[in-house]
């Protein structure tokens, strides 16, 4: 019997949605795996998967830039975040409002030396409006609105990072 709670994955994927967020673009991963299965779940957000992270991210500046709404990429932890470095310095520059999700290894991992962790927040700063880690269920719905406000009014990148486990919370 399947659980009636909506996850995270499907809270910020809603929350989106009443944003008027249509489109995402991404490279399947680990750490974003119950992302995109809440994504196969919902028909409001189109997912676009790409070859390389770096095209997710120009994509959805492109989309950005062309539209006025704003670009939605997403890529897992590691080398994911590492790799949609250029088009997220793309979208800052030319002050595009984007929203980076990233997966991150699982909440009892992060900060140490586990694979593909790395200090997200810490590689990105230099680049964004807005960014933090979504550490509780609880705190998804605040974390995904105040990220969308902040890349929309401060017409910049904003990200949130979530361990994989909590996706599914």
């Amino acid at each position: 019997m399947q659980s009636t709670t909506p996850t995270v994955a499907s809270v910020i994927l809603s929350q989106m949605a009443v944003w008027g967020i249509k489109n995402t673009y991404g490279v399947a991963g680990d750490a974003i795996i119950p992302l995109l299965d809440a994504l196969q779940q919902q028909n409001a957000i189109n997912y676009y998967a790409v070859r390389h992270e770096s095209s997710a991210a120009f994509m959805a500046s492109a989309e950005g830039k062309c539209t006025s709404r704003i670009g939605v990429c997403m890529g897992t932890s590691g080398p994911g975040l590492a790799n949609m470095m250029n088009g997220i310095a793309d979208a800052s520059a030319d002050h595009v409002p984007m929203l980076v999700i990233t997966g991150q290894v699982t909440s009892d991992k992060v900060g140490t030396e586990a694979k593909q962790y790395i200090d997200q927040q810490q590689l990105i700063q230099p680049l964004t409006v807005y960014s933090s880690s979504l550490l509780h269920p609880d705190a998804a719905p605040t974390l995904i609105n105040k990220a969308i406000i902040e890349a929309i009014s401060k017409k910049g990148v904003a990200h949130l990072s979530i361990p994989k486990d909590v996706f599914s919370l």
